[in-house]
């Protein structure tokens, strides 16, 4: 099993077919709740909501782990004005 930390919201994990095989998996059926119950085993803390992108090969799995960005709050525009050019 191979961690590597992308950035402080991601992370690839690759698990190998030695990995899977103790718990009675393979990488072509591996769902992601079985993902899920692998990573939580992990010395690592997942954070919740986890988002998991699954890429089977046949040696493993390629794992990566997000969370989902929190959608920034909308700006109101700014309201236009009146463009004075002489001082009053």
């Amino acid at each position: 099993m191979t961690i590597h930390s992308i950035s402080d919201r991601s992370a690839a994990v690759y698990l190998t077919q030695a990995d899977l095989t103790p718990h009675g998996l393979t990488p072509a059926t591996l769902t992601l709740t079985q993902a899920r119950t692998l990573l939580r085993s992990l010395p690592i803390p997942l954070p919740i909501p986890l988002e998991i992108e699954a890429y089977p090969t046949p040696q493993g799995v390629m794992l990566f782990l997000h969370t989902p960005q929190s959608r920034p709050t909308p700006r109101r525009p700014l309201r236009q004005t009146r463009i004075r050019h002489r001082p009053t």
